[in-house]
């Protein structure tokens, strides 16, 4: 395993086989993982090898605090959870995930960061191109990507105006290009709705934003091959 620090935390972070044949890049792909999981899975790894070679750009899949063998002693455990009262959208650990995202662009020394992230990983790089503007050159939201205030409202009622959410920044954002994958039979998130939402304010902010819906996927589309077949083409346009 690989570490990265930021802000007093050691992240467990995995680099993808591919790492020295792209070496000359100019981009590097980060990958957020969703919300309760207690450990970063070898599916992870293998997702960000599978990124890796199709986008022919070095991947680095990151267990967030609280997961693998991450420390968390800044947030006190793991700030993911299904409510909306989740501390991963206070200010601290947006900006803490923004050290940890820059830390990693500049280790590397890439002009390009682009991170794919996957349901609240999605939502959270989201957020992040709007407090950071220009930190992310390109996110794809797999399954995440939404308005999280539109979110709050289908059955997850305990939404708070203390937390950042995309609604709030979105239109800071500068410099990002986003592309949102979910598929029609995601019902964990009321996904389709709240990825429309989201799609749309970016849209008529002038930022650049596609939407794709795939028939018959659920929540869990990032192993499926055309979801990541189509992530890499958008990371390479």
């Amino acid at each position: 395993a690989n570490y990265t620090y930021a802000a007093g935390e050691c992240l467990e972070t995995y680099v993808s086989k591919q790492e020295n044949r792209f070496s000359d890049k100019e981009s590097i792909i980060v990958y957020l993982h969703g919300g309760e999981r207690k450990k970063i899975m070898v599916d992870d790894f293998h997702l960000a090898d599978d990124i890796a070679s199709k986008a022919a750009i070095t991947t680095i899949a990151v267990a967030m605090t609280g997961s693998g063998n991450s420390t968390s002693n800044r947030f006190n455990g793991m700030p993911w959870d299904r409510d909306c009262n989740q501390k991963w959208l206070e200010q601290d650990h947006i900006d803490f995930v923004a050290e940890l995202l820059e830390n990693i662009k500049n280790k590397y020394n890439k002009k390009n960061l682009y991170v794919i992230g996957k349901s609240n990983g999605g939502t959270l790089a989201s957020v992040i191109a709007g407090t950071h503007p220009g930190l992310i050159q390109k996110v794809v939201g797999m399954a995440g990507g939404y308005d999280m205030k539109e979110w709050c409202r289908y059955g997850h009622n305990k939404y708070s105006g203390s937390y950042l959410t995309d609604t709030h920044v979105s239109k800071n954002i500068k410099g990002t290009k986003f592309f949102l994958q979910v598929g029609d039979k995601d019902k964990t998130t009321a996904s389709i709705h709240v990825a429309k939402t989201f799609h749309n304010r970016l849209q008529k902010l002038g930022v650049p934003s596609e939407l794709k819906i795939y028939p018959g996927y659920d929540h869990n589309i990032e192993y499926e091959t055309d979801v990541k077949d189509d992530a890499a083409s958008f990371l390479n346009k």
